[in-house]
């Protein structure tokens, strides 16, 4: 059981480490950069130390039809 906490340790640092690189390597580049999938505040603030500013998921919002959203975005004052 150790043996395997370790690996999922080293695991998520390099993973992270990669993230990181992606990241800085798109603020270079001048390419914006969007994180999908985002499902918890953990990994939002992750991210955001990381330099992400632009995130989606199920921590924000579940999926919704077009019309809700251009709603959700009226509601806002976000869509003129």
């Amino acid at each position: 059981m150790k043996n395997r906490l370790k690996k999922l340790n080293i695991f998520f640092i390099v993973l992270c480490i990669i993230i990181s690189s992606i990241i800085n390597m798109a603020r270079e580049l001048r390419v914006p950069v969007i994180a999908e999938g985002v499902e918890t505040k953990e990994q939002a603030e992750m991210l955001m130390g990381f330099g992400c500013n632009q995130m989606q998921g199920y921590y924000f919002s579940r999926p919704v039809p077009e019309a809700e959203y251009e709603n959700m975005l009226c509601r806002q004052n976000l869509l003129a």
